[in-house]
């Protein structure tokens, strides 16, 4: 094969690679733009003349309701190339399970191509030990993981198709402070997943503040011909550090505590931080068996959980605002089940 078939065919094979499957379309000219990105200096014309061939061989189909057209696979299969091996194959079998209870549906849909060819290409293996290994291998989540927020079908597709050419937003928003569905125009700015939610953070209409939206309260979404502003000075990650998600971390302490040996040995395999030192309480303790935890950690909201999800296994010594902050969700679990204070005066010594 001479270089320029060589050219041809790779350039053949990303062009499939870069058309997406409904309801997400690409344009020709994104297509354009993202081949000249991987190093194919080629015209419009010239990829409207592939896509033209590959149309024959391939479901692919153009929408010619608007110029430019726009391109997507028909039906449930997206071709993949090249053909995934055997070691990657494994790996999106053993993916599957935890990416189903993490990612939204429509997200998850858009993967099911990859993961129909790897159970395919691991079935083909008859003589193979890796054949059946998707049957002997389980990933198991640590703690009870909630299923994730129902985004309406194409919702979250069509937030990142905007977010990514930079275009603006039309939705229908329900606002839970106000209780009532809205009409916003938005600016995307970035896109942020959290546990078993997404959000968009966008500019609504006119404004030039920074909102959260959840994707999951956008009841109807389109893709407006016209750029989306940007924001002067925005840096998704000193958002997220102004608190917005709930998570402001206010520095690092020193985390010192009494743990049950089952926690201590957790933390031998699993550091809460890279400094940390766990060493035996004398044998004239209390808590017969315990260890006495110092470890630097972030002064958060996430770390301050992961101390309360130990229950009565650790015993918070310092900082002194964190034994504080414990003292106060235990009087506010009194209350709750009606504990009476005397009795539980003992748990806060």
């Amino acid at each position: 094969m001479s270089h320029g078939s060589k050219d041809t065919l790779l350039r053949y094979i990303e062009t499939l690679n870069l058309i997406p499957r409904l309801p997400t379309k690409i344009a020709t000219t994104t297509l354009e733009e993202r081949l000249r990105e991987r190093g194919y200096e080629v015209s419009a014309r010239t990829i409207q003349r592939d896509l033209d061939r590959l149309s024959l061989l391939f479901p692919i189909r153009n929408d010619t309701d608007s110029k430019p057209y726009r391109w997507y696979y028909e039906g449930d299969i997206h071709q993949q190339f090249p053909v995934t091996n055997t070691p990657a194959a494994l790996a999106w079998c053993l993916a599957e399970p935890h990416l189903r209870q993490r990612l939204p549906a429509g997200v998850f849909q858009q993967l099911q191509p990859q993961f129909k060819r790897a159970s395919l290409h691991l079935t083909s293996l008859t003589e193979n030990s890796l054949a059946d290994w998707p049957q002997r291998i389980r990933a198991l989540p640590t703690g009870k993981t909630l299923l994730p927020a129902e985004i309406k079908a194409g919702v979250w597709e069509k937030v990142g198709e905007a977010l990514l050419l930079g275009q603006q937003l039309q939705v229908q928003y329900f606002s839970l402070a106000k209780g009532e569905t809205r009409s916003l125009r938005l600016h995307p700015l970035a896109l942020v997943m959290r546990d078993n939610k997404s959000y968009l953070v966008a500019m609504a209409n006119d404004y030039e503040q920074e909102t959260l939206y959840a994707l999951h309260r956008i009841s109807e979404v389109d893709i407006l011909d016209a750029p989306a502003r940007q924001l002067a000075g925005f840096d998704l990650d000193d958002y997220i550090r102004k608190g917005t998600f709930g998570w402001q971390p206010q520095g690092d302490v020193t985390l010192v505590a009494e743990i049950a040996p089952e926690v201590a040995n957790l933390l031998r395999e699993t550091p809460l931080s890279l400094q940390q030192s766990i060493e035996p309480l004398p044998d004239s303790h209390t808590r017969v068996g315990w260890y006495r935890l110092e470890a630097i950690v972030a002064d958060d909201l996430e770390t301050l959980w992961w101390v309360f999800s130990m229950n009565s296994r650790l015993k918070v010594q310092a900082p002194q605002h964190w034994v504080e902050e414990i003292h106060s969700r235990l009087r506010e679990l009194c209350g709750l089940y009606e504990f009476a204070p005397e009795d539980a005066a003992s748990t806060l010594e």
